[in-house]
């Protein structure tokens, strides 16, 4: 091998081991201290939705919108997601 492809070799060599022992690092880290970063978006991928529902609830609620067809499938819309998430009471 000439010094040039040695050297490259090396350096891949080192790039590859270091990308290794990073990714077994952070996977102990993430065992050992119990904070995988899917556990921080499941909030987000759970309250969204459902901020969103209730807030459009709350803002037909409170300008009285009245029982046209549009509004009736709006709010059937709206009852299946509440059904979905286990919300609806009546």
């Amino acid at each position: 091998m000439t010094g040039a492809l040695r050297g490259l070799f090396c350096f891949l060599s080192k790039r590859f081991h270091f990308k290794k022992n990073l990714r077994r690092i952070i996977t102990e880290l993430y065992v050992r201290d119990n904070c995988h970063p899917f556990k921080a978006t499941l909030l987000v991928w759970v309250q969204v939705p459902m901020w969103v529902c209730v807030s459009l609830a709350l803002r037909n609620c409170s300008v009285g919108a009245t029982d046209s067809e549009g509004d009736q499938s709006q709010r059937s819309f709206f009852v299946h997601l509440l059904v979905f998430y286990g919300l609806f009471i009546g």
